[in-house]
């Protein structure tokens, strides 16, 4: 128990020194910039562009700065060694905006889940938009998920004026 334990500490410890590109954070959350109370982390500026739950369309001011975060979360400690490594190195999320791909950075964080033992590890994708990044104007957002076990997209018509 201790030899598979201590094996799985340094796959978990290796694979971090590793993952390109990725930041690691403690529990820093910022309650309230998501759905419900869904913590992102607090370096976000702006108000979010949410793809979930799908479809629709909003209008936004086009002077105010705007970010999209997206990404996957599980409860770490019932998830196997393959499980955590899918996790960390498998699912990945995509942004484009009016058909062209966005360039995203990955944040990867622990958060301590108020009340509860389900603590998540959560790998994240996000982009972030000065004030009057977008010009007047409709654009077409879309989210694309892809892990292992599939693909799932969704979509967010915004109107900036």
């Amino acid at each position: 128990m201790k030899r598979s334990r201590l094996a799985a500490t340094y796959l978990l410890l290796g694979l971090m020194l590793v993952l390109p590109v990725s930041t690691v954070l403690p529990a820093l959350a910022n309650e309230g910039q998501g759905k419900g109370s869904e913590p992102l982390p607090v370096f976000l500026d702006g108000t979010r562009i949410d793809l979930l739950p799908g479809g629709g369309s909003i209008t936004l001011p086009a002077d105010q700065p705007y970010f999209v975060i997206h990404g996957f979360a599980d409860v770490w400690k019932d998830l196997t060694v393959e499980e955590k490594k899918s996790l960390l190195e498998d699912q990945y999320f995509t942004l484009t905006i009016n058909g062209v791909l966005v360039e995203l950075k990955r944040v990867i964080y622990f958060w301590n889940v108020p009340d509860s033992p389900d603590d998540q590890m959560r790998v994240m994708y996000y982009v972030e938009f000065e004030a009057g990044h977008f010009a007047a104007g409709t654009y077409t957002f879309t989210g694309t998920w892809y892990s292992p076990g599939g693909t799932s997209s969704e979509t967010v018509t915004v109107t900036f004026s």
